[in-house]
């Protein structure tokens, strides 16, 4: 089964589900609908003012502009004191990149942060929603207003019931990010044509077309890393003058398959 994470990010980051992300900043911001309609812009893996700030871990980041204001959302699975210690840096570096050096302080973006976790260990995290500031921790001050940060812990929906209708819609959005069965999204999504759409994505993202059978991402993924990560070493000890039958025993490669590489690499030993 695919982790809510990587679903998260797939349905909510990624350009051809938009209109998703868009629906769910202006119920995160409270905003009007429609009113981020073609004014919000995916900034993961580009650079931000020249600088390459995209380099976490974090698979299911989604680093957004809409007008005034960068907002970074974050999904994870567990949320606990290391990862909100990381995430704070993060967020501070988002801030604080944003602005050239030279620029008008005024014209610094506002930056907001939503960390969406379905399970949270933080002793302050008791509530489906806290708000926090980022604050200096040796005199304990506010760095600044514009830096503002929300978590949702989405083990507390427990105690919450979505309602039938677009009433609630956040909720119900969370509740489809927590959700781990197809029973369970179409339950949640019945009566809302917005939630039934991205139920719908949500099944083209986890089944094969054809087959209608789970596709298996996570041991497709492994295998790619481990195909990539042998290529790489049978590159370097090409690049040093390694025995072909030694790079073969490193790499599980057949001879004749490292000299291919090595006559499509043009490195001749």
């Amino acid at each position: 089964m695919l982790s809510n994470d990587l679903v998260f990010k797939e349905i909510f980051g990624t350009q051809k589900n938009i209109c998703f992300l868009e629906r769910l900043l202006e119920e995160l911001k409270e905003y009007p609908h429609n009113s981020l309609k073609g004014k919000v812009t995916i900034l993961n893996g580009n650079p931000l003012n020249k600088t390459n700030i995209k380099n976490k871990s974090v698979v299911s980041d989604i680093l957004v502009r809409i007008p005034d204001e960068i907002i970074n959302l974050e999904m994870y699975t567990q949320f606990d004191e290391e990862d909100f210690i990381k995430s704070k840096v993060y967020f501070f570096r988002i801030y604080s990149t944003d602005l050239p050096v030279g620029e008008d302080y005024k014209k610094q973006h506002k930056v907001s942060q939503y960390n969406i976790c379905l399970k949270s260990s933080l002793p302050f995290t008791k509530e489906l929603k806290t708000e926090y500031l980022l604050k200096e921790n040796e005199r304990n001050i506010v760095v600044s207003n514009d830096l503002k940060g929300t978590i949702y812990n989405l083990d507390k929906l427990e105690e919450q019931n979505y309602n039938v209708g677009e009433n609630n819609l956040l909720k119900r959005i969370l509740w489809l990010i927590k959700a781990e069965t197809d029973e369970e999204r179409e339950s949640i999504a019945k009566g809302s044509e917005f939630l039934m759409d991205v139920v719908s994505q949500i099944k083209k993202f986890l089944y094969d077309e054809e087959t209608k059978e789970m596709k298996n991402f996570p041991d497709k993924w492994r295998h790619e890393g481990i195909k990539h990560e042998k290529m790489e070493i049978t590159k370097k000890m090409l690049e040093t003058n390694e025995p072909l039958e030694k790079i073969s025993n490193y790499t599980g490669y057949s001879v004749q398959e490292i000299k291919q590489i090595q006559k499509e690499l043009s490195i001749k030993i």
